[in-house]
């Protein structure tokens, strides 16, 4: 019989084909709108259009006039029409996922076979890391500038690289929770840790082409050490000092699992985690729309957490329903926060003095409040189920000793 596993490889299928779509989707509506509107959708990878980043040349808001940068407001929320429609389908897979339960019924389970799920998703996965490296890096060489020296066009391929990495970073930490799995019911013996490392290598390889090569352009193009580090210590080289502070976290993640001593991996949950989420924070300050992409999988690991942390809930069987609830709860609670800080950005951005430097806050901020607003809502949940339904079976079909997270391994 084939090697059976608790994969969440079938729903992370939607946020996968989301993820391939954007980046051409996104080029064909740029270019079939007016390049006075196109700001709306601008951008690498489209961070002028979802951070509220707009053209120069057209720019009306206080801080633009000022001659700082153009910060537009948003629609609703500071959120942009770009931004809403985006987090919108980002999010939908997590809310029909939630509803799973409320459909198929709490006792539904599904058998999935490792090897199978796991070779349709390498290469699933490879061809739509080929899609996000290649759309972007032939859309780049289109244009002259990048061919105008070796350092210009190192760049390209360094900014077609922060593509994949940044879908990546967005899906990886989905793999490393073991709540998708038990909303749907799905039954077997072992983790996905192979798939999980397989795409871990896959983001670090990114990793190393867009930091390499961007520190590369940066050398090249100062005439000493002194420049560069004066660029870092500027305003918008916090955008650079982010992105070597997140490149170095990969590093010493990778490091230390490929060279796994016995101490390390006595400490290796905790040196996880705390590489994992120094990682999350400096990429979301490197690259804001981070604030936006990695609501699903913050929710995820918050819910996961709750469950753990539940005094008298036994995590390996917290029945489909409690999951569901604890999930939805928190990454509404997460949504909610994100809205309120977006806001929040947007009053302090449309000043005329708006110090450059703020900007680089909210995403971080955004994504350390929104955890902990999961967090607290997923622990209420769970305990407000306990107390009014007490009587409440949890066994949820799931075999025993598989809900352990990827932390831990």
């Amino acid at each position: 019989m084939a090697e059976r596993t608790l994969s969440p490889a079938p729903w992370l299928m939607g946020p996968l084909v989301l993820a391939a779509l954007y980046e051409p989707l996104r080029l064909l509506v740029s270019f079939e709108i007016p390049q006075k509107l196109r700001y709306g959708v601008g951008g690498v990878g489209g961070v002028g259009g979802l951070m509220n980043l707009g053209d120069p040349t057209y720019c009306s808001s206080p801080a633009g006039e000022a001659g700082y940068y153009c910060f537009y407001r948003g629609y609703m929320f500071g959120l942009t029409p770009f931004a809403m429609v985006t987090l919108a389908f980002w999010i939908m897979p997590s809310i029909l996922l939630a509803f799973f339960p409320l459909v198929k019924g709490g006792k539904k389970k599904w058998d999935c076979e490792s090897m199978t799920l796991s070779n349709v998703y390498k290469w699933t996965w490879g061809v739509a890391s080929f899609v996000w490296f290649v759309v972007p890096l032939v859309y780049f060489l289109g244009s002259s500038f990048y061919w105008t020296s070796t350092y210009h066009f190192l760049l390209a391929i360094s900014l077609a690289a922060a593509f994949p990495l940044s879908w990546h970073l967005s899906l990886l930490p989905i793999l490393v929770s073991s709540v998708p799995a038990r909303i749907l019911g799905v039954v077997g013996g072992l983790r996905p840790i192979h798939l999980h490392k397989f795409i871990s290598k896959s983001a670090f390889f990114f990793a190393i082409l867009h930091g390499a090569l961007e520190l590369v352009y940066l050398l090249g193009n100062h005439e000493n050490v002194g420049g560069f580090l004066q660029l870092l210590m500027s305003p918008e080289g916090l955008l650079y000092s982010f992105g070597i502070l997140c490149l170095a976290g990969f590093t010493i993640q990778a490091a230390l699992s490929w060279r796994k001593t016995e101490r390390v991996r006595a400490w290796w949950p905790y040196l996880h985690r705390t590489t994992s989420v120094f990682v999350a924070i400096t990429a979301a300050a490197h690259w804001w729309p981070f604030a936006i992409f990695l609501q699903p999988a913050s929710a995820l690991l918050a819910s996961e957490m709750a469950v753990r942390w539940c005094k008298g809930l036994d995590q390996d069987h917290a029945s489909s329903y409690q999951m569901s609830l604890s999930f939805i709860g928190g990454l509404l609670a997460q949504l909610l926060v994100l809205l309120c800080i977006w806001s929040w950005r947007e009053y302090e951005m449309q000043k005329a003095n708006a110090s450059v430097r703020l900007a680089f806050l909210f995403p971080p901020l955004a994504l350390i409040l929104g955890f902990a607003a999961a967090l607290t809502m997923s622990i209420g949940l769970l305990k407000a189920w306990q107390k009014f339904q007490p009587n409440t079976s949890l066994d949820s079909g799931v075999e025993e000793g598989v809900a352990q997270p990827l932390l831990d391994e």
